[in-house]
């Protein structure tokens, strides 16, 4: 996939960075030589033919894409936002849809073609900024990646954007060759799910992987409903005054608490406590599941915080009671990530702990 380093300026002078480019590319943007993957690099240090190909690497929330060898991904674009699909039938744009890997769209891969046409045809338009058929590209897939999603991004970029080559890589093996290495055991955290996929020689031992529920969309689901259950939200303002003029407090509710804020709070507020939950609360814990934190376990989350204040606050929208300050718990951001690797016991879902075990287990 992405390698983790970039080779810089040439010769160890003073002198500002060399572009590169070729009448061939296809308009492809010429970018700096310290910006250039090291294959790339390494053919003009060598003299090596090393050909610079397009990465992209879906996954059920996200689609990365880059240059290979390059440190990180060019550009990321959410699969769950909406997309305009287009009709075959009457072609032109009608409606929307959301997400790629929702129920009901898996099995309507002219869909799937329509919604991929969309981001990759933008994603090489202005981002890629050069000609769709002047570069391979590598797909890193996922080993839960369904097949229907595989088929429908082959014909959108063999028929649609023309590109002359495509080569699927398991994304756990090219995982581990940017690190150098042959053989591993890889924890793929994504979005709908967990995978914990053993690699020898490269090649990915399926007979010893793992998958748990236990992914994004459940932290997600987690930190949500233990904010609509222990979180007040006060209204700025408001004509809901106590006796001794300090605003009135209320719930929560699901229009004060959008997706998109609760996903801010994971991406920027949620982080795991060094602090490991006792013994003597199971193990897993049995008062720990998805929205759920009983009795003791609710009052050893609040004694054992590490931050020095007990409340986060920040500023929302709520068309109901207009703007106002959201405000909950500590532990919240410290304990919510627990389901991750506790698992859902109301739910019989493992944790990624277990599931690491269980992989090692039967790894030969």
């Amino acid at each position: 996939m992405f390698a983790e380093s970039n080779l810089g300026v040439l010769g160890g002078n003073s002198r500002s960075p060399t572009t590169v480019g070729s009448s061939s590319s296809g308009g492809a943007l010429r970018r700096p030589l310290g910006t250039l993957g090291s294959s790339i690099g390494s053919s003009l240090l060598y003299g090596t033919a090393a050909e610079e190909k397009i990465v992209l690497d879906i996954g059920a929330h996200t689609l990365r894409v880059g240059y290979s060898g390059d440190a990180r991904p060019l550009y990321k674009t959410n699969l769950y936002g909406i997309f305009s699909h287009s009709d075959n039938n009457a072609g032109r744009l009608v409606g929307k849809s959301s997400g790629l890997f929702e129920e009901g769209h898996l099995n309507n891969e002219e869909l799937l073609e329509a919604l991929l046409v969309e981001q990759l045809r933008n994603i090489y338009r202005s981002h890629l900024l050069l000609d769709s058929k002047s570069r391979k590209v590598v797909v890193a897939e996922g080993a839960l990646l369904p097949v229907q999603v595989k088929r429908a991004l082959a014909r959108v970029l063999f028929y649609n954007l023309r590109v002359p080559m495509v080569s699927f890589y398991p994304g756990s093996v090219t995982s581990l060759m940017t690190c150098g290495k042959m053989v591993g055991l890889v924890v793929d955290c994504g979005h709908r799910s967990t995978v914990v996929m053993p690699v020898y020689d490269c090649r990915p031992l399926v007979s010893c992987m793992v998958s748990t529920p236990m992914g994004g969309n459940a932290l997600l689901r987690n930190l949500k409903q233990l904010i609509l259950r222990f979180g007040k939200f006060v209204p700025f303002g408001g004509s809901q005054t106590k006796k001794d003029g300090d605003l009135e407090e209320c719930a929560v509710d699901e229009q004060a608490l959008s997706d998109d804020t609760v996903r801010f709070l994971m991406t920027k507020l949620i982080y795991a406590s060094p602090i490991a939950i006792p013994k003597s609360f199971g193990r897993p814990p049995s008062d720990l599941s998805i929205g759920i934190a009983e009795g003791d376990l609710v009052e050893w989350f609040e004694s054992s915080i590490t931050a020095s204040n007990g409340v986060t606050k920040l500023t929302v929208d709520c068309p109901k009671n207009g703007r106002g300050s959201l405000m909950f718990p500590m532990w919240i951001r410290e304990r919510a990530a627990e389901i991750l690797f506790s698992g859902d016991m109301s739910e019989d879902h493992q944790g990624i702990v277990q599931s690491i075990v269980q992989s090692i287990a039967k790894s030969p």
